[in-house]
């Protein structure tokens, strides 16, 4: 480590990542209450929204009527989910305060999640990390499968490494490496 670390920051990710595959759909209202406790509780950096495919991820739908309905409050910031460029382009539209972009170490579980291959995915990072930066937008990249993957087992750090590379040189702000399978322990992070 290069220095003591000053400042934890938690992003609360259960509006989207804790619903998505859930089998009960909370509608619009449901989900705006939801975030709203967050925040009452002092939760100030949520993944509010994920701007998908309604019909692939239903539980997501409405994204833009969540972020228009969430109270605008100081030093909370709401994020949106993108996994392409029209992703992003809803996100910018409807205002959210950051973006958070997704690149899958592995290739088939990135064709499989985002109907790409890994590489035209990290093309596209590169064009949305130039676009939020004209918007002023933070921009943060998740490596899914960063650990393992449910098609290809083991996953090479080394593709990892690349990824976090070629985001850091794209100028994004924040890298998290994603355990989407629960493949790791802590020691192994």
């Amino acid at each position: 480590m290069q220095g003591e670390v000053k400042e934890v920051q938690l992003v609360e990710v259960g509006p989207r990542d804790g619903l998505q595959n859930d089998p009960t759909i909370l509608d619009v209202e449901t989900r705006v209450a939801f975030i709203t406790r967050l925040v009452d509780c002092g939760i100030r950096r949520i993944e509010a929204v994920s701007f998908v495919n309604d019909k692939r991820v239903p539980a997501m739908a409405g994204a833009e009527a969540v972020m228009a309905a969430l109270p605008r409050r100081e030093g909370v910031s709401y994020i949106g989910l993108t996994l392409n460029q029209r992703g992003f382009d809803r996100a910018l539209a409807c205002g959210v305060d950051e973006a958070n972009y997704v690149v899958c170490a592995s290739e088939t579980f990135n064709q499989r999640n985002q109907g790409a291959p890994r590489a035209a995915t990290l093309e596209t990072m590169h064009g949305i990390a130039r676009q939020a930066a004209d918007a002023k937008l933070p921009l943060s990249l998740t490596v899914a499968t960063a650990f393992g993957c449910p098609f290809e087992g083991e996953v090479d750090p080394a593709i990892v490494l690349d990824i976090a590379r070629q985001a850091a040189d794209a100028g994004v702000r924040e890298i998290a490496l994603a355990d989407t399978i629960g493949a790791t322990d802590p020691y192994s992070v």
